[in-house]
């Protein structure tokens, strides 16, 4: 009997207390479960990360020589064979690609999902009663939140009623109805409720072998922890070491183990206080710094931290001094290392007001430690949201910087502008402050796209962007299914694809396009299909692909699809942008919102650096932006007018163009 039980009250998990709020929470989880991970060390002798002994196939190195956005096939050594081993390794497949930082967009945890998107409905009427945003900014949050409730299974699991009883349309009631009804939805999906039927849902799945809601139901709950307060790398460092690493679980005999993996992510507040070394100066504010900020100067390293830094050779310098951070809230290791971070840099900015010419710095590295764990962790700080984009390696980039420098065809006060954008960027990618990262990933957007009198600003970015985003989003999947199944077995891919019909000329892209889009390859996938044994993800993506996109009516349906999406997550970041200027406040999914405009705003950058070196000479930006929406244009003309795909569907599909030679 599986050590979980399932009523409409929630799920209800063995070893998990209630907190004060009469929340289910866990209880305190090891700090062994992070020691040895990326970014972590507990001063191991070999100087060996624990990924590495565990013999992992790959990890995520920070200091990266370039960065993809593939999923990885790890050794399932220690799963043993029974009734549900398929499923569950697929969600623990899942979770891990839902969970890695430089995961394609299409494929990461969203930014947010039905339970925070009526938290999200609530707060901009708020901000719209007080003045801070357009009530116009209320319809496409209230759309994006009818259509995430009509797709999700938590949430009309949850709700009592229709959706259409829940979110009522500001023009027939008044605003304060349609915010009362909003709050009774977010009691009705409260977090923790979302969460554990989401969990007791992913049970069922699991146990009936049911991938489709098992990848469904693994994006609302990790959407759901993120939301929460949990930090996504810490979640990722879980899940490979539970499922695959020897600090995890011994070996996966069954499917209750699920129930464990569950009670070692399930979300608790807890107390933690790290120390730092920082630049002299913060001697000078030591008395502000202890009252406003809880931030103490310490004379000599605490006890309970000697160990880890005689190990570690944490040594304060002749300029430096130690600095411990206490009072720290949060569910997790990662989470309180950004708090900590973000405290220091408060105290910074303040000092900074009084005394320009130097600056109060610290190291990167700090020890962390949870109050009443035994040991204490050195850490870096998470990867910055700015940099989780997919990168070429050096070699790559240099190239294409001197391709872009030869062909750049733009002059004068497009170049100037192009140039200019640039800046911006790099000021963003240069920022550590997630505030000032957004508000320069918008600026560039903002500065890039032609003016327009006849209407907003916003709409003038929607209509500009989202063509471009839209006429490459095909060809982006394909990429990277080619670049997945490459990197799974480059020899089986290679011999499965020589059967597909008139390959010889044809580019692993266009090979791949075929086996994802025609009727002709049925042979080829097959085949794929059982080559693929326990790479259960990769197997359900190529088959997933297939279906989704095997008509040219499914096509036009998923990339519109898409596009409203994209434009959804614009005008979040829009509203975003408009509460740090307006109102001095944030969004606590600032860096979802970042990882999306960063690639965003480099998708566009590229498609006018392309266009511009292309045959067609583009000469200025506004040029591009027309070109990209008439291009848009042609592939729903083509595919509307096809039954099946043609050469000419393909070639559009694949954007490979006169106009956009790729550098």
């Amino acid at each position: 009997m599986l050590p979980i039980s399932h009523t409409r009250q929630g799920l209800v998990l063995p070893d998990v207390q209630e907190d004060r709020h009469g929340y289910r929470v866990a209880r305190r989880v090891p700090a062994r479960w992070y020691r040895g991970t990326q970014g972590i060390s507990d001063g191991r002798a070999d100087g060996k990360s624990a990924l590495d002994a565990q013999g992992y196939q790959g990890s995520v190195n920070k200091k990266r020589k370039g960065i993809n956005c593939f999923m990885r096939f790890r050794n399932v050594s220690k799963w043993g064979e029974f009734g549900a081993r398929e499923p569950l390794l697929f969600f623990a497949q899942r979770s891990e690609e839902i969970l890695f930082e430089y995961t394609l967009d299409s494929y990461k945890t969203m930014a947010l999902n039905s339970s925070f998107l009526c938290l999200e409905a609530i707060a901009l009427i708020g901000n719209i009663e007080n003045g801070v945003i357009d009530s116009k900014n209320l319809d496409p949050v209230l759309e994006e939140l009818r259509w995430s409730l009509s797709v999700d299974k938590i949430a009309k699991e949850l709700m009592d009623l229709e959706s259409k009883d829940y979110v009522l349309d500001p023009k027939n009631e008044s605003l304060e109805k349609v915010k009362l009804r909003l709050e009774v939805l977010s009691k009705t999906l409260r977090p923790d409720r979302y969460f554990e039927r989401g969990c007791a849902l992913l049970a069922q799945a699991i146990g009936r072998g049911a991938k489709k809601e098992i990848d469904s139901l693994a994006g609302g709950v990790f959407t759901t922890l993120v939301n929460m307060g949990c930090h996504k790398q810490d979640l990722y460092t879980k899940t490979v070491s539970f499922f695959y690493g020897q600090n995890g679980r011994p070996n996966i005999e069954d499917e209750s183990v699920f129930f464990e993996y569950i009670k070692l992510i399930w979300p608790a507040h807890k107390q933690f206080k790290a120390v730092f070394i920082v630049s002299s100066l913060f001697a000078d504010v030591k008395d502000a710094a202890e009252q406003a900020f809880d931030v103490k100067i310490c004379e000599e390293m605490p006890e309970e931290f000697k160990s880890l830094a005689i190990k570690e050779k944490y040594k304060v310098g002749s300029d430096e001094v130690l600095a411990e951070v206490s009072g720290i809230s949060a569910i997790d290791y990662y989470s309180a290392r950004e708090l900590a971070n973000a405290n220091l840099g408060r105290l910074r900015d303040l000092f900074t007001l009084y005394h320009h010419k130097n600056q109060i710095k610290w190291r990167d590295k700090a020890m962390v430690k949870e109050v009443g764990d035994e040991l204490p962790l050195m850490m870096k700080m998470p990867t910055n949201p700015i940099e989780k984009v997919k990168d070429q390696k050096p070699g790559m980039a240099s190239e294409s910087l001197t391709w872009m420098l030869k062909n750049f065809s733009m002059r004068d006060s497009d170049f100037k502008k192009f140039a200019r954008i640039v800046d911006f960027h790099g000021l963003s990618v240069n920022s550590s402050e997630p505030e000032n990262q957004l508000l320069n990933l918008w600026i560039a957007l903002e500065s890039l796209v032609p003016a327009s009198a006849a209407t907003s600003k916003i709409n003038q970015i929607i209509n500009s962007i989202v063509p471009v985003l839209g006429m490459e989003y095909f060809a982006r999947l394909v990429q990277n299914l080619a670049q997945d199944l490459i990197r799974w077995d480059r020899g089986a891919v290679r011999s499965a694809l020589k059967k597909v019909p008139d390959s010889d000329s044809m580019s692993l892209r266009e090979k791949v396009m075929q086996v994802v889009l025609s009727e002709n390859c049925d042979v080829v996938r097959s085949e794929l299909y059982e080559k693929l044994k326990d790479f259960h993800l990769l197997r359900y993506r190529l088959f997933t692909m297939h279906e989704c996109f095997k008509t040219p009516r499914k096509m036009i349906e998923s990339i519109e699809k898409h596009e409203e999406k994209v434009t959804w997550q614009i005008r979040r970041i829009y509203r975003t942008r408009n509460l740090i200027v307006h109102s001095a406040s944030s969004s606590k999914h600032i860096n979802s919102l970042i990882e999306n405009g960063h690639d965003y705003l480099d998708q566009v950058v590229f498609m006018i650096t392309k266009m511009s070196g292309g045959s067609y000479g583009i000469s200025s930006i506004s040029q591009a932006f027309e070109l990209a929406r008439l291009f848009r244009l042609n592939i729903s003309r083509a595919l509307g007018n096809a039954e099946v795909y043609d050469d000419s569907c393909f070639k559009l599909l694949l954007g490979e163009h006169e106009f956009m030679t790729r550098p």
